[in-house]
């Protein structure tokens, strides 16, 4: 995710400056206004060239914000397996024992 945000924001720097760079040239309001409407254009050129990226990140955003977090600081325990092999049962013995 890093890299694709620096190469968009690295792209779109450089649009950025060599509009502004050519502004200095524009002898009238109106070739302002053309020279901001093709730097718009290239850097929305740029970000749909990475919709494809985009989505898939989006995506995965989602997908991660519905896992549920766990706190490091808590003693946690995880028990994972194939179904129907005695996870719960195994939880329920530890859990419930006679001693203490």
């Amino acid at each position: 995710m890093a890299d694709i945000n620096e190469f968009v924001n690295g792209r779109t720097q450089i649009v950025s400056k060599d509009y502004v760079r050519l502004l200095k040239y524009g002898d009238s309001l109106y070739r302002c206004k053309q020279l901001k409407r093709a730097a718009l254009g290239r850097m929305a050129t740029i970000m749909k060239r990475q919709a494809a990226n985009l989505a898939y990140l989006e995506q995965v955003r989602q997908h991660l914000a519905r896992l549920p977090s766990i706190d490091p600081y808590t003693r946690t325990l995880i028990i994972c397996g194939f179904p129907n092999v005695g996870k719960s049962s195994f939880i329920n013995k530890v859990r419930y024992t006679g001693c203490c």
